[in-house]
């Protein structure tokens, strides 16, 4: 998915943006996107079938404290980049 948002970064950055070309990127990314959301329930699916309900609930709350852990966002990495050696805040840059 990354390729297909840097050339839609590219294109649509252009003085004069190629809208059928766009429309052709938002459609891949959206077809990337419902594909891995089908796989995410089917891996779900598939793993609370071998688990008991209190493993399931179990589960349900570490992924509940990991999001929470990330600021509460769901992508991968968001959320824990805040601080010194991050660019962000006071003292952004140095190494302490």
């Amino acid at each position: 998915m990354g390729e297909v948002q840097a050339k839609q970064r590219t294109i649509i950055s252009a003085y004069k943006i190629d809208e059928k070309a766009a429309a052709v990127l938002i459609d891949e990314k959206t077809d990337i996107m419902n594909q891995q959301m089908k796989e995410q329930v089917a891996h779900k699916v598939s793993v609370n079938s071998i688990l008991t309900e209190e493993q399931v609930l179990k589960l349900e709350q570490h992924r509940k404290q990991r999001i929470a852990h990330r600021g509460g966002k769901g992508n991968f990495g968001s959320g824990c980049q805040n601080g010194p050696r991050h660019g962000k805040g006071p003292g952004a840059g140095r190494n302490l």
